[in-house]
């Protein structure tokens, strides 16, 4: 963290000290972005829930956008089960498994509450509640208190936010793969010239094409795993994108090295490893985002109403 610039305790954001907001809560004192998020932090730490900032895994700084509620679209989708109320929601801003934990726990602790599943994956959550206590837009409204946006019945939140995410992922994936396969071909002919001979010169300027070739792969196909590298660092919360950022800047880092020793380069470690992991992620975004599709059609098949003979 800067001398000048502060990162909000909730949401990770970069604010400057003109613009933050200070305040003790639970015996320390934290620094926010918005009162919205020093009204969430505060949820947190009062319910016993502050370990979600260290579970957190992958987050991105700033606050989700969330929509206004309308707590009629909730009830309307709330149905009877035996003598309690249900309904499922998909919820946006889900980032990672401690957004999930977090959410249940939240719910399971209100007064009314019997059952409350979230589902990583599809971003679904099935809620069960004792109507006498309770009822959907209040429970809406505790789940929009943490920072989510919940929406009834639907998975348009979910797909919209998937279809960005794999726009991003399928750019920076063939940005990587393509210069990779620039790197490999260059690295064949170092591997030919270490067998067979190669001239100083040319070995030299081999090395700075792959260098060059490198840097993009490394810099910009690799940005959210240095990004998420920095904000794990800063919480002391490391994670699996901090791995894969110091192998591959490790790779990238001694070959520069080498560059200028006379030893042997490995620009094409940095870039495999980064193609290879956003190929994964891209999968799985694709994984992602035909279950949600396939569950939006579903749901689209289920009658508002039934008549019962």
């Amino acid at each position: 963290m800067g001398g000048n610039v502060a990162l909000c305790g909730h949401c990770d954001l970069e604010i400057g000290p003109g613009s933050a907001i200070r305040e003790e809560i639970g015996g320390r004192e934290a620094v926010f972005c918005c009162p919205g998020c020093r009204s969430v932090y505060a949820l947190l730490v009062s319910e016993g829930l502050d370990g979600f900032y260290a579970r957190r895994r992958g987050w991105t700084p700033g606050p989700p956008s969330v929509p206004p509620l309308d707590p009629e679209s909730f009830a309307a989708a709330a149905r009877e089960a035996g003598a309690d109320g249900e309904m499922d929601l998909t919820i946006s801003g889900i980032r990672c498994a401690s957004c999930v934990w977090v959410i249940e726990r939240h719910l399971g602790k209100k007064r009314g509450i019997r059952y409350a599943r979230v589902n990583y994956t599809t971003h679904r959550g099935k809620i069960r509640w004792d109507p006498t206590q309770t009822d959907a837009g209040t429970i809406a409204g505790w789940i929009a208190e943490l920072g989510y946006a919940p929406s009834p019945g639907d998975t348009t939140g979910m797909e919209e936010t998937l279809a960005r995410q794999k726009a991003d992922l399928l750019l920076r994936l063939g940005t990587a793969a393509f210069l990779s396969l620039q790197i490999m071909m260059v690295t064949a002919g170092l591997y030919a010239g270490y067998f067979q001979g190669i001239e100083q010169q040319t070995r030299t300027l081999f090395h700075l094409v792959a260098l060059g070739l490198a840097a993009p792969v490394l810099f910009y196909s690799g940005y959210p795993f240095l990004r998420n590298t920095v904000a794990g660092i800063r919480n002391r919360a490391p994670g699996m994108d901090t791995l894969v950022f110091l192998g591959s800047f490790s790779a990238y880092a001694y070959s520069v090295a080498m560059i200028f020793s006379g030893g042997e380069v490995y620009f094409d470690t940095t870039a495999m490893i980064i193609t290879l992991i956003l190929l994964g992620r891209y999968l799985e975004v694709t994984a992602k985002g035909r279950a949600a599709e396939t569950i939006a059609r579903l749901f689209r098949l289920v009658p508002a109403q039934a008549r019962r003979v």
